[in-house]
């Protein structure tokens, strides 16, 4: 039986390795830049973080109670935010979903829309 984060519908494991979190959540310049552009305030800004790298995990957005809080708790680092920072804003979850875009596909979609280089 395949374990349940290689399912169709993987859930993320509730305990990961400091470089598991690094490698798989670690936020690049790009993401913390676009963070910080695309919200306002400490919840908001975890909030968009949390459901970015999610979605680059799962290929879905989890809910984030579902979100293990040793996650929640590395993002937060990785943005200088406050360790008891609340990842919960409802209001604003539809309005990040746009606001993720293309980050969140697999980097093979970005090859299949790439334009054409003209010689």
């Amino acid at each position: 039986m395949a374990s349940i984060e290689r399912t169709a519908y993987p859930r993320q494991r509730e305990q990961l390795s400091d470089e598991e979190l690094e490698v798989q959540f670690g936020p690049t310049d790009e993401e913390s830049a676009l963070t910080f552009k695309e919200t306002i305030g400490d919840s908001a800004r975890l909030t968009f973080l949390v459901m970015l790298k999610t979605r680059q995990q799962l290929g879905y957005f989890p809910l984030l109670g579902e979100v293990p809080k040793q996650i929640t708790a590395f993002l937060a680092d990785a943005l200088g935010l406050p360790p008891d920072t609340a990842c919960s804003m409802p209001g604003s979850r539809p309005r990040h979903f746009s606001g993720i875009g293309d980050l969140s596909a697999p980097t093979w979609v970005f090859a299949l829309t790439a334009p054409p280089v003209n010689s």
